[in-house]
């Protein structure tokens, strides 16, 4: 029996908590064999989603037409250019946590309250985390 998209986001999603919560920040993603993926161009290369406090957002897995999107990943260029991939999901209160230890650049993981169904439904969501953003950058000097 196949599963239905918010089945698998919310097995994925309580997986990564999981892998959160005991340490284990390693994330993998899967693209299910029935949808072709067409490579992405690095995120110097192309224009963001959109902008947020001096902040890009370039997506990596797109958007499903017509349908909420419960997370995702992206990397994320820091007004000062440097680089940090991103996994967001939906379904709890806006938060993030940020793994440094995480190569080639740092992670960062961030919960929104709500599914979205185009990209600038999060632009305020990553407003808000703007400064503290940056101050996390700044004090682990976050390399470009």
């Amino acid at each position: 029996m196949a599963m239905k998209k918010h089945e698998v986001n919310d097995t994925v999603r309580k997986a990564l908590a999981e892998h959160v919560r005991l340490g284990e920040t390693k994330v993998g993603f899967l693209t299910p064999p029935s949808r072709h993926v067409e490579p992405v161009p690095p995120a110097e290369q192309r224009s963001p989603e959109f902008v947020f406090s001096g902040w890009q957002f370039f997506a990596i897995t797109g958007s499903f037409e017509g349908e909420l999107n419960d997370g995702g990943d992206a990397t994320l260029c820091s007004p000062d250019g440097s680089l940090v991939d991103l996994v967001w999901a939906a379904g709890g209160s806006l938060s993030y946590r940020f793994d440094f230890n995480s190569p080639p650049r740092p992670m960062l993981y961030v919960e929104v309250p709500a599914s979205v169904a185009e990209w600038h439904e999060l632009r305020p969501h990553f407003e808000s985390l703007a400064p503290a953003l940056e101050r996390e950058l700044l004090a682990h000097q976050v390399p470009k």
